[in-house]
């Protein structure tokens, strides 16, 4: 943030694209409130304007992307007059953000997380992603996209260590843990181990995974530094250690820094590692792999030794002094070619083709589909600055100052409704409701619900948002879709 202000006052313009006027998008040149799962329709409209208007880098599209013709012929379904009421945006802002980005000296992107918690979460990531390419932004000095994630060694093998690994062994995606644990069969889910997580809380369509931690034959053991709504189901708490108390290496996330961490301060009470708890376990199971008897300090060493030229140079006596180490990344990451089966920027995929997907941007958007016609209001839940997740709930300061759960609402959406600004409501559908207090602002649109922050609902009144999300999984690296949902909102019943 404090690199985008500084180009604001050399020039720079600042867009944002988000669904409800955020802190970013108050301090921004530019806020286009963009519909919920729009995003990639946006960014092939763009590329209709780049084209049409010949504001393209024909170089860079020769030499080091493929399929462009079949591009053009997508993006050509994708007008500004089309794109406008797919978004909800003027024709004109359409126009005038791609004009803008063409004529950059620095077209930049900076993604976050939010278009890809959709059910096209994916392809809208993709779509946005094959926009430098157009304008030959990877060659331009500060320009380029990223997102959260900074540069940092991809190759996590040598910790996660999948050769260990049994052929026969189920997995579960987290993203469908209430089912997991009221639906799954053959054998039933007996026992639950939960570290660095709050299921009950974090984990969608809650009220699934709630009657599923409230089995009596789940063995529910949890690995904590505070009593969650998680432990409130807990045959078993185990204390866990902090930061404070371990030694760990920290990635890069938003950085392109590395850097080691030792304790500060000697284990608290009964606490202890992630890493010891598991090892011991391993010890009683009569596991015998060396892996299983590896220090900290040992895994941090075997992890530089990877062969990646990210971690070229890195020293590692300068890491154990607990110093940043900047990663040996390049200007540009890309000048020799792009991590692709052909090395280019793949505007048309054969992988995707052979996998049976689109391989092509695709702007159409995919609403919640539980629920059929029933409900009409989009909600979205964008965190809250002063919580990280469920994180940090357990601050009473923090709480105090946050207060009750409060979801925004746009003055029309609220006035046919009968819904004044701090009215209790409810927010449900088929999946279950949640209770907050209305904020009735213009700060979020007609139509859309806005709702920041997972507050932990033994603290706070209401059930949490996640009773209200859905267990489906987004269209590609099955994750969840937690802005992809269809509510009503009526004031509260007294």
């Amino acid at each position: 943030w404090p690199h985008f202000k500084t180009a604001q006052t050399t020039g720079a313009k600042l867009v944002v694209i988000d669904p409800y006027r955020n802190s970013t998008a108050q301090k921004a040149d530019v806020h286009l409130m963009i519909k919920p799962g729009t995003d990639a329709a946006l960014a092939l409209a763009m590329m209709q304007v780049l084209i049409d208007r010949d504001m393209i880098d024909h170089d860079f599209i020769s030499h080091k992307t493929i399929g462009f013709e079949r591009l053009k012929a997508r993006a050509s379904e994708y007008t500004p007059s089309r794109t406008s009421e797919i978004c909800g945006l003027t024709e004109n802002s359409i126009i005038s953000l791609a004009v803008a980005y063409g004529k950059a000296k620095s077209p930049y992107i900076r993604t976050g997380w939010g278009p890809a918690r959709q059910l096209k979460g994916a392809m809208a990531m993709r779509t946005i992603a094959l926009l430098p390419a157009l304008v030959g932004a990877f060659d331009k000095p500060g320009g380029g996209i990223t997102r959260t994630l900074g540069g940092a060694p991809s190759d996590l093998n040598s910790l996660i260590r999948p050769d260990l690994g049994l052929p026969c062994t189920r997995t579960v995606n987290m993203v469908e843990l209430g089912n997991a644990l009221t639906k799954l069969t053959d054998p039933p889910v007996k026992m639950l181990y939960t570290y660095l997580s709050n299921p009950a809380v974090v984990a969608p369509q809650s009220r699934e995974v709630l009657a599923g931690l409230d089995r009596e034959d789940l063995f529910v053991v949890v690995q904590e530094m505070f009593h969650t709504d998680t432990t409130n189901y807990a045959d078993i708490v185990l204390p866990g250690a902090s930061f404070l108390e371990v030694t760990d290496l920290y990635r890069a996330y938003g950085h392109n820094y590395i850097q080691m961490a030792q304790p500060v301060i000697p284990r608290v009470g009964q606490s202890r590692s992630t890493l010891a708890i598991f090892q011991d376990l391993a010890a009683r199971l009569s596991f015998k792999n060396k892996v299983f008897s590896l220090g900290e300090m040992d895994f941090i060493e075997n992890f530089l030794v990877e062969d990646s030229p990210y971690l070229k140079g890195v020293d590692f006596e300068m890491l154990k002094s607990g110093k940043p180490v900047r990663l040996n990344i390049p200007s540009n990451p890309y000048a020799d070619g792009f991590a692709t089966p052909s090395g280019k920027v793949e505007f048309y995929s054969q992988t995707m083709a052979d996998q049976g997907l689109d391989p092509l941007p695709d702007g159409q958007v995919l609403r919640d589909p539980d629920g059929g016609d029933k409900y009409c209001l989009e909600f979205i839940t964008p965190p809250h600055h002063f919580f990280l997740n469920s994180a940090f709930n357990e601050i009473d300061a923090l709480r105090e100052k946050v207060g009750q759960a409060r979801v925004m609402i746009h003055p029309e959406t609220a006035g046919t409704r009968g819904i004044a600004d701090g009215d209790p409501v409810r927010v449900f559908n088929d999946r279950g409701e949640a209770s907050f207090l209305a904020h009735v602002t213009y700060d979020t649109q007609i139509g859309l619900l806005v709702a920041e922050g997972l507050h932990w609902p033994s603290l706070s009144p209401g059930s949490g948002v996640n009773q209200l999300t859905s267990q489906r999984l987004t269209d590609m690296g099955k994750t969840c879709a937690f802005h992809c949902n269809l509510v009503e909102v009526q004031p509260q019943a007294n």
